[in-house]
């Protein structure tokens, strides 16, 4: 796994109009947070947005495949993310509605008790 700095530096500007998303190199990709919440992730040259069963359904008609890694035991797991439409990615406004879909799953899934996370600023 990793990421392409430059895919990271478009896919975060593309987000902007949302308000500042910071980016955190985390596990060999990077996560997307906006409000201390991770809403995506970048891997290679991937943006991967949250979902729950509030939005599957969305993403799935869209033919967006779910982010997975296999474990070091030869297990195939399966995250809460998906790609983002290849459309959303050639368009700021539609890209930015898709992640404040992903963001909107995103708080549903955090709890009271989790903490938020304080991305590091880019170096």
């Amino acid at each position: 796994m990793g990421f392409s700095a430059k895919f990271r530096d478009q896919a975060v500007g593309m987000l902007m109009p949302m308000r500042p998303v910071m980016a955190r190199s985390m596990f060999g990709g990077c996560g997307l947070f906006l409000d201390g919440i991770m809403l995506g992730l970048i891997v290679d040259r991937t943006l991967y947005l949250k979902v729950d069963a509030g939005n599957l359904a969305r993403f799935e008609a869209e033919g967006c495949a779910p982010f997975s890694y296999e474990t070091e035991d030869g297990r195939n797991v399966v995250m809460s993310y998906r790609e983002a439409p290849v459309h959303a990615m050639m368009n700021p406004d539609e890209l930015c509605a898709w992640a404040e879909n992903a963001l909107a799953a995103a708080r549903r899934s955090h709890t009271k008790t989790s903490k938020r996370i304080r991305p590091a600023p880019e170096r």
